[in-house]
């Protein structure tokens, strides 16, 4: 535990699968070499698998990933699969899968960041997990949205996300004690933002969002959230839409709807 591992310039046809976890004390990470500092090979370092994802991560813990394009995959490009813990992808790019760009399935204490994740099938998919951030990212034109299933202590902050096909950020079966925050979400081909499937204690804050094809937010069978202090302007129905949705907190303060 606690090697730094340069990746030297190249296109990588390979499911990467990662066999050790760092610790606490030493995490193991993993960098792209791009300006060959360490490697003298010079240019990107895409992982762009035959079949299958292109980073696999399944009960792994204390990882860092920074830089690296993953591409292509017919499958799930980074896929952060049951029992792992403290995993970073930074700096990266995720284009090109067939099914979900990234998914991160019942694990916790995961950071996606600083990344350019579009045309995939689904951009980001958090399913069964805790303690996830995804920040600073441009997240767009994927054939559907983030979708937050069934998880907790999530955190989407700073992030544009746009032009995709369908909904921008969805929450449902269950998924409590998230935030969604200082986002920028427009022209997405349905709404901007919804709350479903019994989800609750969502934040939904300082947020602008635009231009998306039907309500800015909408909150369907859901309780207990809270929308403040949005700026929403030209959604083509509702800056806000409450179905069967009661108990919820909406100040619209600053906002324009």
């Amino acid at each position: 535990s606690g090697d730094i591992i340069f990746v030297g310039a190249g296109v990588y046809a390979e499911t990467v699968t990662v066999a050790n976890s760092g610790t606490m004390a030493k995490r193991i990470i993993y960098i792209a070499d791009k300006n060959g500092t360490y490697t003298e090979d010079v240019g990107s370092i895409e992982i762009k698998p035959i079949n299958g994802p292109a980073i696999l991560i399944n009960n792994k813990d204390y990882l860092g990933f920074y830089g690296f394009e993953l591409t292509q995959s017919d499958d799930t490009a980074l896929l952060i699969g049951p029992g792992s813990n403290d995993i970073v992808f930074l700096y990266g790019s995720i284009a090109n899968s067939s099914q979900t760009g990234v998914l991160i399935d019942n694990a916790s204490d995961i950071e996606i960041g600083y990344s350019s994740i579009n045309l995939n099938g689904i951009g980001v998919l958090v399913k069964g997990s805790s303690n996830v951030a995804v920040l600073n990212n441009d997240i767009f034109s994927n054939n559907t949205r983030i979708l937050i299933d069934n998880s907790s202590l999530t955190d989407l902050t700073f992030n544009n996300i746009f032009n995709n096909d369908n909904i921008g950020v969805l929450l449902s079966n269950d998924s409590v004690n998230c935030d969604v925050a200082n986002n920028n979400i427009y022209g997405n081909g349905f709404y901007g933002v919804i709350l479903t499937g019994n989800s609750s204690l969502i934040d939904v804050l300082d947020n602008k969002v635009y231009d998306n094809l039907l309500s800015g937010v909408a909150a369907t069978s859901t309780a207990f959230n809270v929308i403040k202090s949005n700026l929403f302007w030209n959604n083509t129905e509702n800056g806000v839409l409450l179905d069967n949705a009661s108990s919820n907190s909406i100040e619209i303060g600053r906002a324009h709807v």
